[in-house]
């Protein structure tokens, strides 16, 4: 795959106030489905409904220009926080070993601080390698990997290993806005234990300056992964098409567990120590940066 270097990301082109006033900005598989969750209940905050509208990280196309932007938000109440998730954002170091991803850009930060210097940002960071692991079946959930491949044939396509050299990614956007606009959370401390979920409800709303409020829903399971026959046939059955969603979520819906589970594919124990060699440095790295030990190694 190529980079498409003769389009510019729709950041490039916005002229004129940008129609928000906070971005959670990633890291994908790391608890931003639950940050939108939490966000969308709070009545002074807006946040479309359609999560991950990629509109800083690609180049614009024909109806997805500022103004298709600007519309996402106009059911916002007068005075409501605006604002949006795309996990995408905060994957801005790309590693030399990377496949290109055709019209992705990641170098936008400044010129969003230029447009929004006071956007309020929200990233949060998981063990990268379970990360790498739940973003590897996303892509075999997606049919863009066979089901039977190796997660270390596929470290360098669609961001599987360098969005989790968070230091990295997080330097950029501090050097764009400073470091008190960026709050940043850790999944297994912050959003996986449920005791820990009404307070970082509340450090969410402080931090975007929204009222205290009560979180009606906070425990919902989201984004649980698919069945393995379900995965298996996104090779077969487009995800991107109405039938093949809604075969794949029936047959998750009537495959029982013993029968999902003769269609098993695992990344080995192997696999996953690979990958801790990998992000062990990156760890020592993020460590230095945020001045705080993170629970993985």
């Amino acid at each position: 795959m190529s980079l498409a270097l003769d389009r510019q990301p729709a950041v490039a082109a916005a002229e004129g106030p940008l129609p928000i006033d906070f971005l959670v900005v990633g890291a994908q598989k790391c608890g931003t489905t639950w940050i939108h969750h939490v966000l969308s209940q709070h009545p002074d905050v807006f946040i479309p409904p359609a999560k991950e509208l990629h509109f800083f990280n690609r180049a614009p196309v024909p109806g997805r220009e500022q103004g298709w932007y600007a519309a996402q938000f106009a059911d916002a109440a007068p005075g409501q926080l605006r604002g949006e998730c795309t996990p995408n954002y905060l994957w801005n170091h790309v590693d030399p070993r990377d496949e290109k991803v055709p019209g992705e850009f990641h170098d936008f930060a400044p010129r969003l601080a230029e447009l929004r210097p006071q956007l309020r940002l929200v990233a949060t960071l998981r063990n990268p390698v379970d990360r790498a692991v739940s973003a590897f079946h996303h892509h075999i959930n997606q049919g863009r990997i066979p089901p039977d491949a190796s997660i270390l044939d596929h470290l360098w396509v669609l961001g599987i290993a360098s969005m989790g050299m968070y230091a990295r990614h997080l330097r950029h956007w501090f050097a764009a806005f400073g470091r008190e606009p960026l709050l940043v959370l850790v999944y297994e401390e912050d959003i996986a234990p449920d005791e820990a979920k009404a307070n970082t409800a509340r450090r969410l709303f402080a931090h975007l300056g929204a009222a205290p409020f009560e979180v009606p829903s906070l425990y919902e399971q989201l984004n649980a992964r698919r069945s393995f026959l379900a995965m298996r046939l996104a090779r077969r059955l487009p995800p991107s098409s109405l039938a093949g969603r809604a075969v794949r979520r029936g047959v998750e819906g009537v495959t029982p567990r013993q029968i999902d589970r003769l269609f098993r594919f695992e990344v080995s124990a192997g696999e996953r120590a690979e990958l801790a060699k990998l992000f062990a440095p990156y760890r020592c790295e993020l460590e230095e940066l945020l001045g705080r030990r993170v629970p993985w190694q």
